[in-house]
C-alpha cells in the first residue's frame, strides 16, 4: 500500500491542513483543516488534492449570496420594495407592446408603439427613471409615464414623467369611426392600462383609433 503523502501545513484554497485526523472506513486519510475565516473542518485528502474542497463552505456561501443579491438588484422590485410600482410600469409597457395576448396590445404594439432596445433591460430603465424625476413616493395619478409624441414608442428622448391632466391634454382621440370608444380602450381604462397601483403608469387609454 502506498505511503499517505504528510499534508500537514501545506494550504489548499482557503484551508491550511493542521494535521491528520484519522481515516475512512476504506482508508482514506481524513485531514484537520483550518479555513481562512477561523472554522476548522475535517477533509479527506483526496478532496484536498483534487481541489474538489478549498473552504470550510464559506466560499460556496459568498458565492450563492452575491448571486442572490444580483437577483434581488435586477428582479427584487418586481416583488416588493420602494421600486416596486416602478417595475410594475416597465413589466406592463413591455406587455402592452410586445405580448399580442394583451386586450390593449391594439392600442400600443398593434398600431406600431414600441419600446427601445435599452429599455429591455429594466435596469436601464430604472436608471432613466430615477435620473429623470421619478419619485416612488408619489401620491396616485401624479407621476406617470407619458410619451411626449403619441405615435412615437417608448424611449429615453420621448418619455417624461407627468401627472395626469398633464397627461390627458397629450391624449390622441380615442373614439373609432362610429365614434364609440373601443372595447379594449373600456377594458384599459377599467384596469388601468396600468400595474397594481395605478400610479407610475402611461394612462393613455384614450390615444388611440381602431386598427
Amino acid at each position: 500500500m502506498a505511503r499517505t503523502k504528510n499534508l500537514t501545513g501545506m494550504k489548499f484554497g482557503r484551508l491550511t491542513v493542521i494535521g491528520r485526523n484519522g481515516s475512512t472506513k476504506y482508508g482514506a486519510a481524513i485531514w484537520r483543516c483550518r479555513c481562512e475565516c477561523g472554522k476548522e473542518v475535517d477533509v479527506r485528502g483526496y478532496h484536498l488534492t483534487d481541489g474538489t474542497t478549498q473552504s470550510c463552505g464559506c466560499f460556496n456561501r459568498e458565492v450563492l449570496k452575491a448571486i442572490n443579491r444580483q437577483k434581488n438588484t435586477i428582479h427584487g422590485d418586481s416583488m416588493s420594495g420602494k421600486y416596486h410600482r416602478l417595475y410594475m410600469v416597465w413589466s406592463n409597457m413591455k406587455d402592452r407592446c410586445l405580448n399580442p395576448n394583451s386586450p390593449i396590445y391594439p392600442l400600443y404594439g398593434g398600431r406600431g408603439i414600441d419600446i427601445c432596445a435599452e429599455w429591455n433591460d429594466y435596469q436601464n430603465f430604472k436608471r432613466w427613471a430615477i435620473s429623470t424625476g421619478y419619485d416612488p413616493s408619489a401620491p396616485r395619478g401624479s407621476c406617470t409615464l407619458d410619451r411626449i409624441d403619441c405615435d412615437k414608442g417608448y424611449s429615453p428622448d420621448n418619455c417624461r414623467w407627468v401627472n395626469m391632466k398633464i397627461q390627458a391634454s397629450n391624449r390622441r382621440s380615442g373614439r373609432s369611426s362610429t365614434g364609440q370608444w373601443t372595447k379594449a380602450q373600456q377594458s384599459d381604462d377599467k384596469k388601468g392600462a396600468a400595474p397594481s397601483d395605478g400610479n407610475t403608469e402611461d394612462s393613455k387609454i384614450n390615444e388611440t383609433r381602431s386598427v
